[in-house]
């Protein structure tokens, strides 16, 4: 992540030119990918369609479009 296109550039250009980076990177993925939330397909799914129903339930009232938040669980 980085702030700005020049950062980007300089973020790829430092994971294309040092090896040690790159593995850094790639180790923790391969770590996140299987603790962290993001990678949990099913969960994201799961939240995905309960705010679709979330969001039909309130159309179906007559209600505006809001902000809301989809519960853990």
């Amino acid at each position: 992540i980085t702030e700005d296109v020049v950062g980007y550039e300089a973020r790829a250009y430092a994971l294309a030119t040092e090896p040690d980076a790159l593995r850094e990177v790639r180790e923790k993925l391969a770590r996140n990918r299987l603790e962290a939330p993001l990678f949990d397909t099913a969960r994201t799914v799961r939240h995905l369609e309960r705010a679709y129903e979330m969001m039909w339930e309130r159309h179906r009232r007559g209600e505006p479009p809001e902000s809301f938040r989809v519960r853990a669980g």
